[in-house]
């Protein structure tokens, strides 16, 4: 059991700390490492006029790096020749109409189980101060949750969000995924700048892939970490499975 508590600082009002007979590091992520993965959120979007536009516009970004080429160019070579119709299909195939590989992250984490519902509460709080697409989604949708990751204003936050709650989520969806499925390669590029675009461990030197703790995001408090308060609705949310029906 994680055991969350939160001691003031002067330089750093809000800090949690861990306690468990194996401690995590804390993980950090700055704002700059996270534009390439905040880039791919409006491709992860339902396809609509303007995708390629938005195709175009990541292109753009990935050429510039070199570890993403590969698994975007799968994607890319893959989807180019598809009219706005068969992309609109095959979208819904790959994650409307299989749960396995629904894009609601907190699913993933948990399943039906009663923390998703603290898990969506406490992003929504989160999400509440920031135009992120939210208004129409779960707060766990990953557009939703790639776009916040440029708006938190702590480091050490957007490491915890990427290193305890995308990553372990997206290395599920790409789990449930058929080889052949043109989205693979997306999702791929997804996971692959989330873990090697300066996520960094305090603790130790050297990157941190694979952390196993979400007890921050259970517990924290959102409205104590932003420079815009919340105006929104302070959230109770219910868990739910990812809504399987066609668009």
């Amino acid at each position: 059991m994680i055991q969350i508590t939160r001691e003031k600082h002067a330089s750093d009002p809000v800090r949690y700390n861990e306690s468990r007979a194996a401690a995590m590091p804390d993980v950090v992520l700055s704002k700059n490492a996270a534009r390439l993965p905040a880039a791919f959120a409006d491709i992860l979007e339902y396809p609509d006029k303007r995708w390629t536009e938005n195709i175009n516009a990541l292109t753009t970004s990935v050429l510039k790096d070199a570890d993403v080429v590969g698994p975007f160019s799968e994607f890319y070579l893959k989807t180019r020749d598809m009219s706005l119709l068969q992309l609109q299909e095959l979208y819904a195939q790959t994650f409307d109409l299989n749960p396995s590989c629904a894009l609601e992250i907190g699913y993933h984490l948990f399943g039906e189980d009663y923390k998703r519902g603290a898990f969506l509460a406490n992003l929504r709080e989160t999400e509440n101060p920031f135009d992120l697409g939210q208004e129409e989604q779960l707060p766990d949708y990953l557009p939703v949750l790639l776009r916040l990751l440029i708006h938190l204003n702590d480091d050490e936050l957007r490491g915890s969000l990427a290193a305890y709650c995308l990553i372990p989520g997206i290395e599920k969806i790409i789990a449930a995924f058929k080889e052949e499925n043109p989205y693979l390669g997306l999702v791929r590029s997804v996971l692959v700048t989330t873990t090697t675009r300066g996520l960094i461990s305090r603790s130790r030197s050297g990157r941190i892939v694979r952390p196993k703790s979400l007890g921050r995001w259970l517990s924290i408090d959102p409205g104590s970490l932003w420079s815009a308060k919340s105006s929104g609705v302070s959230g109770k949310f219910a868990a739910r499975t990812p809504n399987c029906s066609a668009r």
